[in-house]
């Protein structure tokens, strides 16, 4: 491979993962490394079962990752500015898993195997940092797994405790079950204080956090992290110990994702009351969003600060939909001063049935399976029809215990 030499921009390595938390002499020294070159479109950079020569972060342009199985080539990813591929099979001397072709004229930095396997050893503090960000840069692989679904995913998110994201995710998904007929999924993702092994009364140990580690996960890693419950979903919860949260990654979970749209039509992501780093990462990444919000002031307010964070961090909130939850006004117009201020309409709205909630959640059961009939119910169950574009018959809305009104 000629390589032709050129000054690297040094704000496009601070933007790759493996090279964070480096001090400014580290990207000196890095720089010394790496090589700039430019392919023209549709050039063959390397083909799947060649051996790793070098691995290239993408200054300009665009390349196209080509994996071949069984016979047929498929099209797995685009890969373009600031992005990076091929440092795995550098690191562990490993031959290429996948075809990469330019799609258009690139420039690409490059750093040859041999002169950073060299780099590595004579700087033992800057290998360490590289290879602790390694461990957290994990790849899917799919070989072998017959895809069942192209699922929908489906974030569920709040900026206010108390307000019933976890109750609108469980039962959401127990009645998307229900009228679509299709499978569904959840994943806990309030990983300090996850709420969901609680409502599904399941006690599996294991969790996301098992993945801690592995520089490759497959789907048969992610199924032993899973937990079919009683009420017709599945589940991977949360950590059973608080501890274990912090080995969890936005791109773990992004990976776990990515696998679990291969075989799950429905996946419903329950999140914490925060905009992190994983909830970025979730934001960007989910089919459909639905922010859950009660009609108390501070739950309004925060709820604008919300959408305006989101806004500010340049992720669209056209497809995030705003949930009324635990309605108990008695005012027509106050939900629909609450979609003015919020500037969003409802997508739905769900009553307050304090009794049915509070018994659903001490007999660790959903309320979709404990009081079918009840108003809360027939709303959760409209709520998912709509979602999934199914026509259902209303029922006559009661609630089994009344309201906490008595009204």
């Amino acid at each position: 491979m000629e390589i032709e030499e050129g000054r690297p921009v040094t704000s496009v390595l601070k933007s790759i993962p493996i090279f964070k938390n480096l001090t400014e002499k580290d990207f000196q020294r890095i720089e010394e490394l790496i090589h700039e070159v430019e392919f023209p479109a549709e050039h063959v950079l390397f083909r799947q079962g060649d051996p790793s020569d070098a691995f290239y972060i993408i200054k300009t342009g665009q390349v196209r990752i080509v994996r071949h199985e069984g016979g047929q080539a498929n099209e797995v990813a685009k890969l373009s500015d600031g992005e990076f591929f091929g440092e795995i099979g550098v690191i562990q001397d490993s031959e290429r898993t996948a075809d990469v072709v330019l799609n258009q004229d690139s420039t690409l930095l490059a750093i040859e195997k041999n002169e950073f396997q060299r780099f590595m050893a004579v700087n033992p503090a800057i290998s360490m940092k590289i290879m602790s960000v390694m461990a957290g840069r994990y790849r899917a692989n799919t070989e072998g797994i017959e895809k069942k679904a192209d699922g929908e995913v489906i974030g569920v998110f709040s900026a206010t405790g108390g307000v019933g994201n976890s109750f609108v995710a469980a039962n959401l998904g127990v009645a998307l079950s229900e009228v679509s007929k299709k499978s569904v999924i959840i994943v806990d993702l309030d990983l300090m204080f996850g709420d969901q092994s609680g409502i599904f009364d399941v006690h599996n140990t294991r969790s996301l956090a098992e993945l801690h580690g592995e520089p490759e996960i497959d789907y048969s890693m992610v199924t032993e992290l899973i937990t079919k419950t009683s009420s017709g979903v599945d589940l991977i919860q949360s950590p059973p110990r608080p501890e274990e949260a912090e080995l969890i990654t936005p791109d773990l979970v992004k990976v776990v994702i990515e696998l679990l749209e291969t075989q799950y039509d429905y996946i419903i992501l329950d999140t914490a009351n925060s905009i992190q780093d994983l909830a970025i990462t979730l934001l960007e990444g989910i089919d459909r969003g639905f922010y859950v919000l009660t009609p108390e002031f501070l739950s309004v307010k925060n709820a604008h600060r919300w959408l305006k964070i989101v806004e500010l961090i340049n992720i669209s909130t056209h497809g995030i939909e705003l949930v009324l939850n635990k309605n108990y006004s008695q005012d027509p117009n106050l939900p629909k001063e609450i979609e003015k201020q919020l500037k969003k309409s409802f997508f739905a709205e769900l009553p307050f049935d304090y009794d049915s909630a509070r018994n659903s959640l001490n007999k660790a059961k959903p309320l979709i399976k404990l009081y079918p009939e009840s108003e809360m119910a027939q709303a959760v169950r409209e709520m998912a029809a709509k979602l999934a574009g199914i026509q259902i018959d209303k029922v006559e809305k009661k609630s089994i215990w009344g309201s906490i009104f008595g009204t």
